[in-house]
């Protein structure tokens, strides 16, 4: 469920998400297709919400896998400060956001509401410079 997006270094966000999350649910009782527009909606405005939001299978604490412990390690060793959410504790978002971002698998790291990609994409901008150059560019302090 939302409760588990969950904050890395930004204590008070997780209040809102949930609110926000709370909201969704209570407006898709059995809406069939709406339901889906109003959850891409809730996906879209959990994204743009803050600078750095990253989709997990698991928890940062706990990952599920081994691109999940990758992003997580990745992340941390760059000091990003970002928030997640643990696609597993709730499969409607799970599936959603998979047709939202047009990219099948998980983690999913956006930066400024902008897809940059999984682990693999990821792991290659750090190592060639491309996402410290492009954090700096985006005014985001690691």
């Amino acid at each position: 469920m939302f409760r588990r997006f969950c904050v890395w270094a930004r204590p008070g966000a997780m209040q809102h998400r949930a609110s926000l999350y709370a909201s969704y649910r209570m407006s898709s009782t059995s809406a069939g297709a709406g339901e889906m527009s109003e959850l891409h909606k809730t996906l879209s405005q959990m994204i743009r919400k803050d600078r750095v939001v990253v989709f997990l299978t698991g928890t940062p604490a706990s990952p599920q896998c081994r691109f999940t412990r990758g992003m997580v390690d990745l992340l941390n060793a760059h000091s990003i400060p970002y928030i997640y959410f643990d696609v597993l504790e709730d499969d409607e978002v799970c599936e959603e956001l998979k047709v939202f971002s047009n990219w099948p698998t998980y983690p999913q790291l956006y930066i400024d509401g902008e897809l940059i990609g999984g682990y693999d994409i990821s792991k290659e901008m750090a190592r060639d410079g491309r996402l410290a150059a492009l954090l700096r560019e985006k005014g985001i302090s690691t």
